[in-house]
């Protein structure tokens, strides 16, 4: 079995995880389960950010600007994926020269 091949289901979960991030960062009035299934997806999601393609990364962060910033975890999880995004596309860099001009 070639590395791809073992790797496929691992991406899949990976998709998976993220399209249920999405569909529960969108829910508008969360019930207390609601609340408790978004902290524990958030906590998945912040354990896998590093494996996430830069589509799913761009996704979530989307889902998660739209979301409601009451919730510690909402806010946590806008923060993380800055993060990744920023180490991603190297933007360190970019804001240093900014800031020299």
């Amino acid at each position: 079995m070639s590395d791809k091949n073992k790797k496929a289901p691992e991406s899949q979960e990976r998709a998976l995880l993220v399209r249920n991030a999405i569909a529960v960062l969108k829910i508008d009035f969360p019930s207390k389960h609601d609340n408790r299934f978004r902290e524990i997806i958030v906590e998945r999601i912040k354990q896998e950010i590093k494996n996430l393609e830069p589509a799913q990364l761009t996704r979530l962060h989307e889902a998660a600007c739209e979301a409601d910033a009451k919730h510690s975890s909402v806010s946590e999880l806008r923060t993380a994926l800055r993060v990744r995004i920023s180490n991603l596309y190297n933007l360190g860099k970019a804001r240093k020269r900014a800031a020299n001009t």
